[in-house]
Formats: structure tokens, sequence, C-alpha cells
């Protein structure tokens, strides 16, 4: 009897052609299957516990966060707005450490850094603020995407990093399209994915940290949400600064301007682009609206402006 061949690439082309609703829901049955159960795996190795062991109600202070991104616009920030956002609760991510500000809570992905001089550029700024970032919250994601110069940030990280260290599993979009997006995020939502959580256990996160950091603001329950540093205009960063940071203005060299601003995804078995500014949009639209949640960006250098509304003087600053 004659064997018929069958390659992935054919079975992948195949349920690309799946009618959406039927995609979707395969999509996640696999993926809570074998994601899940890596992270489990990595999670128990590490020794890293999942978020939803401590009560993150018991650090907020108010209903206002500020999520602090790493755009060029954060060395324009005044005295005055730095001494109301200090006083604020704020999440920051990434390589934000190289910033002398310390946030409330503070994200961050074993795949950010893409190189293995970001990758050893990362690791010893974990060493260099551990002492600082001690008590603060540390959220880790995507502990089952590494290798071996990626493992360190999991495995060797100092021990005063690991106190308050966790990790929570990442929740992905499957969009292709806008349409899919939004039929996508309220597929999330009936599901509970964007509920408020005493003890939070999943992330919805797509194309980049920003959703991520969003979607952990909205389970937190937080009424109003300011972006600080969220250019997405181009590939640059408030360190690339070399007056300012030196040390660090070269990390990412020459790729700092090589792509197209807010483009960029490959999802699983579907590969498709989908800009952060239309899943912004959709989760203002699906659900920040709906819920009364505002958001705002700190000034309109920010290409979510005016989709996204500049915060008022008189409200915040």
């Amino acid at each position: 009897m004659k064997k018929i061949k069958v390659s992935l690439q054919w079975v992948k082309e195949q349920i690309k052609k799946l009618p959406y609703p039927i995609l979707l829901r395969l999509y996640y049955l696999v993926f809570f299957l074998r994601d899940t159960t890596k992270s489990k795996y990595i999670m128990k190795k590490s020794k890293i516990p999942l978020l939803s062991s401590i009560n993150l109600q018991e650090i907020k202070k108010n209903d206002t966060v500020f999520i602090l991104g790493c755009g060029p616009s954060i060395n324009n920030i005044s005295c005055k707005k730095w001494n109301i956002i200090a006083k604020s609760d704020t999440i920051a991510s990434n390589f934000w450490l190289i910033h002398k500000f310390i946030p409330k809570i503070y994200f961050y992905e074993v795949g950010d850094a893409t190189a293995k001089k970001e990758y050893e550029t990362f690791f010893k700024l974990l060493e260099k603020r551990s002492a600082d970032y001690e008590n603060v919250v540390k959220i880790v994601m995507d502990l089952y995407s590494h290798g071996a110069s990626k493992s360190k940030i999991i495995f060797n990280s100092p021990k005063k990093w690991r106190k308050n260290l966790y990790t929570a599993y990442n929740i992905p979009s499957i969009a292709r399209n806008e349409k899919e997006l939004a039929e996508n995020i309220d597929y999330l939502a009936s599901k509970g994915h964007f509920n408020f959580s005493e003890h939070i256990k999943s992330l919805f996160k797509s194309t980049n940290t920003l959703s991520a950091l969003i979607a952990l603001s909205i389970k937190m329950g937080y009424k109003t949400i300011v972006l600080c540093g969220i250019d997405l205009k181009n590939i640059r960063y408030f360190f690339n600064d070399s007056k300012l940071y030196p040390k660090y203005s070269s990390i990412y060299g020459k790729c700092a301007n090589s792509y197209p601003p807010l483009l960029y995804t490959e999802i699983g078995l579907v590969h498709g682009i989908m800009a952060i500014d239309s899943i912004i949009w959709k989760i203002k639209e699906q659900i920040l609206d709906p819920n009364g949640i505002k958001i705002y960006v700190e000034n309109r250098s920010s290409a979510l402006w005016p989709r996204i509304p500049e915060a008022p003087e008189d409200f915040l600053f």
C-alpha cells in the first residue's frame, strides 16, 4: 500500500482554511494543552510561583495607573509630572531597568531581547538592579520561549531578584484582521480573561508587551490608565540617547530604525500581521469603554493619539 506523505506545511495551510470560529477554538484547545503544559514544567523547575498566589489589591493605592513604556518621550516628562507619577501606581516593563525610577510592578518577558548581546545586557541589569527591585512585584512571562542564553534569565537570576518574582500564563490572540480580532476579544471576554481578579492567573498578550500591561491594569480594576513613553512611531528607546545613557545607547544597534512602526506578529499555526494600535483600539472599544475605564496617552507624540486622547492637564497634571 502506497504511503501518503503529509507535510506540516500542508497541515498548516488546511488549518488556515477553517472557518474562523472553528479555527479560534481549535487554536486555544491546542494552545492550552501544549503551551500551558510547557509553562507548568518550567515553573516547577525554576520554582517561580504563579501570580495568583498573591493578592495584587494589597499593593494598589488608587484607581489610576501609569504604564511606563521605553519610548523616547520618557526623557521629556517634566519633574512636576514625575512627582505625580511617583505618588501613583506604576507598571513598567523589559528594559525599563535602565531608568532610575522604580515602578510598583515590573513586567518582563524571556523572549523580549532577540540577540545574545541584548540578553547579556539584560541579565547584567537584573544583577545590577536586584537590590533596588527586591520589594517590587515582578512578573516574568513566556517561560517556555528560551534557549541556552535565555535560560540564564530564568534559572540563574540573582537571589534578591527572585524575591517577589511571579509568572502568569500568556493568552495570545489568533486574529489576522480587525474583524477576527473583535471576535477574538469577545470570545476571551466571554471566558472571563478580562474580568477583575484579586488573584491573576493569566494575561492576554497580542503583538507586544503593551497589550499585556493594559490587560493587567484591567484585571486589577483600575479605572484610569495613562500611557507614558508609549510612542510606537519607530523602534527607538529612551536609552538610545547617548548623552543621557552612554552605556546603553547602542543595545539594539542599527536595528533601532529598521522596522516599520506598530507592525509585527507571528501567531502559531496562523501567521498574520496586526498593528498594536488596532489591538489597543479594539480593547478600548470592547472592554474599556463598556466598563467605564478611561485610557489616555501622556502626550501627543504617541502614535496612538488622537484615537487614544491626551491626558487632560486639569485632570492629572
